[in-house]
């Protein structure tokens, strides 16, 4: 990993240990030249989305277990997750026992050599503590494919997390990345999380609060009538930030850590621009509410419907929020 620490030292996560540079002069170069370096990511993020893409919940979850003071070693589940086991395979490399992998839509135990040996390098290069070999983790599945051996991985394909059926109390870690929003009732699937953590066990979720439909107007959304909001979204919801906050908290959660970002970068295809994200530690895109810049008007609020007028322009100002906690360590805490 030396000769990507200057990654790590100019990009990398905030939380991680100053590392010095390599002293090749190849480093030396890259270093210098801000622009070349640029380029190689934005060739990745061309060719390698996902991969890529997976480093910014990667550093996100690595804060949010520093927070709680606790790790990723045991079992640990994403819910919402990807219909490939790539995610899987970056908490397993982070040190993960064991990884449960819940959509309601199939989550197929393949993806390509390749995106696992370009998540590998990329997480090398980014600074990331690998903690086991990659072929520990994975096994050959035919032809340039590989799987996540069956001891690391477990899959609830077609399965609501509301409805998961896990022992009480065996999981480290839950967490979810831009999946709330897309629940319709998210209440419910707090509370089965809550009974399948462990005591003391710690979540992580990230919820995208912009309008689906279209990123570069988040609220659009917001000023329709519930009828319009439905035609165009039948299984999702309009929760803001206090919204998730209330839930996490009737569930019985202890809730640390509630950080909101503004609008972010939008590229040419209506997406977030993953690579302006990227470029930033994580402590420059979430902040607690009050350190937030408010750029929703008096005016812009007036125009929603009536149900957001409450909402404080702070709090319509997050277009996500993301929630970090624990589960208590002793009944009858946090209830």
């Amino acid at each position: 990993m030396r000769g990507a620490t200057w990654v790590q030292a100019r990009f990398g996560d905030q939380a991680a240990e100053p590392v010095l540079p390599d002293p090749s002069e190849e480093l030396r170069s890259l270093a210098l030249d801000s622009d070349r370096f640029r380029e190689v990511l934005r060739f990745n993020l061309d060719h390698n989305g996902a991969e890529l893409h997976s480093l910014i919940p990667l550093r996100l979850l690595r804060q949010a277990a520093a927070r709680v003071g606790s790790d990723f070693e045991g079992e640990v589940l994403e819910v919402g997750s990807y219909g490939h086991p790539g995610f899987a395979l970056s908490l397993l490399l982070l040190g993960a026992q064991r990884v449960h992998l819940d959509n309601v839509t199939r989550v197929d135990n393949r993806l390509r050599r390749s995106h696992a040996e370009t998540l590998y390098a990329l997480m090398s290069g980014f600074g990331l503590p690998i903690s086991v070999a990659l072929d520990e983790v994975i096994e050959p599945a035919g032809e340039g494919m590989v799987r996540i051996r069956s001891e690391r991985v477990v899959i609830h394909s077609g399965v609501d997390a509301a409805n998961l059926e896990l022992e009480p109390g065996s999981l480290r870690a839950v967490f979810s990345m831009a999946v709330l929003e897309h629940v319709k009732e998210p209440a419910p699937l707090l509370a089965v999380t809550q009974r399948l953590l462990e005591p003391g066990g710690w979540f992580f979720h990230a919820v995208d609060l912009r309008d689906h439909k279209d990123l570069a107007n988040p609220l659009r959304f917001l000023a329709q009538s519930e009828e319009e909001y439905r035609a165009e979204d039948p299984g999702g919801n309009r929760w803001r930030g206090p919204d998730y906050v209330r839930a996490c908290e009737e569930v019985g959660f202890d809730l640390t850590h509630v950080d909101y970002a503004g609008p972010v970068s939008v590229n040419a295809e209506g997406t977030t621009d993953v690579f302006s994200m990227l470029l930033q530690p994580a402590g420059n895109l979430f902040r607690p509410l009050p350190e937030l810049e408010v750029w929703v008007s008096e005016e812009a609020r007036s125009r929603l419907q009536p149900q957001f007028h409450g909402y404080s322009l702070a709090e319509l100002s997050g277009t996500s929020v993301n929630l970090t906690g624990r589960k208590p360590s002793q009944a009858g805490q946090g209830s």
